[in-house]
């Protein structure tokens, strides 16, 4: 009885351990990776004969992002959207020339949820899920809506800076595979 009293001790510490490792490295990860930003297209751009839609615009501009009903959402998410935007403009090749046919990007903030002490203790999940419009500068046309989602897992990349990173990043993420 005393022999499995111990493995069974043993074995419950090697467990602990081993959660603890995954913890620390997805931790790691998270850091070196940065947020999450993904997306999912609600009404796809219309088929193009060179299978790229956007290829004709050389300019993606955000424009005005709407706070959800709840009112939630922080107003530093709203003042660090631009920079972060423009920086996964840059890192994802798209063009920015001024005076070219431009897009404009604008959208509304449906959730915003940040993690509570209990979710940093087992691994906080928080995100930003906007509704985002791309719509033709010149004619109001609407071009194409997805669903973006700015997402954190890690204690470490928990801000309103990381989680506005990813939304940019997936909104960023889904004008290229429309464009290139």
């Amino acid at each position: 009885m005393k022999k499995s009293a111990i493995t069974i001790l043993a074995l419950s510490a090697v467990m602990s351990f081993a959660m603890g490792c995954g913890r620390l490295i997805n931790e790691g990860v998270g850091v070196v990776v940065g947020p999450r930003g993904v997306y999912s297209p609600l009404e796809p751009l219309p088929d193009a004969a060179d299978a790229r839609p956007l290829a004709d615009y050389q300019r993606f501009e955000l424009g005005h992002f709407r706070q959800d009903a709840a009112g939630g959402t922080p107003p530093a998410l709203f003042a660090l959207l631009p920079g972060e935007f423009a920086r996964q403009v840059r890192q994802h090749d798209l063009p920015d020339v001024r005076g070219g046919k431009t897009a404009i990007v604008s959208g509304h903030i449906l959730h915003y949820e940040e993690a509570n002490i209990f979710g940093h203790a087992f691994g906080p999940v928080e995100q930003v899920v906007a509704r985002v419009e791309l719509t033709d500068a010149e004619t109001g046309q609407l071009l194409a809506a997805a669903l973006c989602i700015g997402r954190n897992e890690e204690t470490l990349t928990s801000s309103v800076r990381d989680r506005t990173a990813g939304l940019a990043k997936a909104i960023a993420s889904w004008i290229a595979a429309n464009f290139h």
